[in-house]
């Protein structure tokens, strides 16, 4: 095991509130990969109507705990939790090394 933590985020985003999204979403987005812990912070498009995935890997437990901290992630809370978001899905997996 690598010790990375994924997290992959499917949302659809309620109608009328995806430009709102996109701009809390490229906020988040760059934030995120300053933080010391973010490997990596992906969102994609997905082809169902409103539907984005976040692909997010962090270092460790530890930098997962800090990103929940930061403003960023509380801007897209605050989307979230105000009605930007119909339905979620997290998926959270621990990294594996596959050498080559």
């Amino acid at each position: 095991m690598s010790g990375e933590i994924v997290v992959s985020v499917l949302v659809q985003i309620a109608p009328g509130r995806e430009e709102e999204f996109l701009e809390v979403m490229r906020h988040d987005a760059v934030e995120s990969r300053k933080e010391p812990g973010c490997v990596c912070f992906h969102v994609s498009k997905c082809l169902d109507e409103r539907t984005y995935m976040f692909y997010e890997v962090y270092r460790d437990h530890t930098a997962v705990t800090y990103h929940k901290l930061t403003p960023h992630y509380k801007r897209w809370n605050d989307f979230r939790d105000s009605g930007g978001v119909e339905r979620q899905q997290n998926t959270v997996a621990e990294g594996v090394y596959i050498g080559g």
